[in-house]
């Protein structure tokens, strides 16, 4: 089944680090993605 988007819900606790490798259209992993940002942001 193809997905276009799948959410992690953690609640008020986000990790720096995934057990799960889930990689983007780009190639590029979450972590990957997070490290090339400064880490995750939220609003």
């Amino acid at each position: 089944m193809p997905f276009d988007v799948i959410i992690f819900a953690t609640g008020p606790f986000a990790a720096d680090r995934y057990a799960l490798a889930v990689v983007g259209a780009t190639g590029k992993t979450v972590q990957e993605y997070y490290d090339s940002q400064g880490g995750p942001k939220a609003y």
